[in-house]
């Protein structure tokens, strides 16, 4: 298996450096995700996957200590203090396949994270997101 990359995700222009999560919703196909700039609540953002969510997950930040750590000393300081991440060769994508029966040439995964103040959320999906200011 290859080694995880994480690149930092710019959905946005001036996208916040830090968000916190208000909510995070399945409705129907889609999944809905609103949150706000860390420290700034007026600054509200919301990112839509309509289709194509294969999985997801929040977790609470003590739960992905590991994780968080290895970001940190693989690519300093600037990429920890990020929110929102894709990983290329995610070991999540594989371990998705492997439990789904998934071929990677079946269908086009993209696994995005989101890191806030005390969770990390994880995406696999076939789609690529709506982002939209509130």
């Amino acid at each position: 298996m290859k080694e995880e990359k994480w690149i930092k995700w710019e959905p946005l222009e001036n996208i916040p450096w830090k968000v916190s999560v208000d909510s995070v919703e399945k409705i129907k196909d889609s999944l809905v995700m609103n949150f706000h700039e860390f420290k700034k609540p007026e600054s509200q953002l919301r990112i839509v996957f309509n289709t194509g969510v294969r999985f997801y997950a929040k977790s609470i930040e003590t739960c992905r200590l590991t994780t968080i750590a290895s970001i940190y000393e693989k690519y300093g300081n600037d990429l920890y203090k990020w929110s929102f991440f894709k990983v290329l060769d995610s070991a999540h994508l594989d371990w998705l396949k492997r439990e789904s029966n998934l071929k990677s040439k079946d269908l086009q995964l993209t696994h995005y994270v989101i890191i806030e103040s005390d969770s990390v959320i994880d995406i696999i999906t076939t789609s690529t997101p709506l982002i939209e200011w509130l």
